[in-house]
């Protein structure tokens, strides 16, 4: 945890990681996916869409909002 002072002179504290959401069967699961994570799902996506060249970004973000939601359910 850090400390952030506020100008009213109060001292407040947030996480230094993100918060974590909690996973189905109880465990803690980051709710930001990791770098790795991402890749590997925009791999797959890259690959399942026929290894279209130009779309990386595209794969990207679909992979990135996709782990995002499966981490919400």
């Amino acid at each position: 945890m850090k400390t952030l002072m506020t100008e009213s002179k109060t001292a407040q504290t947030y996480p230094t990681q993100p918060n974590p959401g909690y996973g189905r069967q109880g465990q803690v699961v980051p709710l930001m996916p990791e770098h790795a994570e991402i890749a590997k799902r925009a791999y797959e996506i890259y690959i399942n869409k026929g290894s279209r060249q130009g779309q990386s970004e595209r794969y990207w973000l679909q992979a990135e909002n996709d782990l995002r939601k499966e981490r919400k359910a």
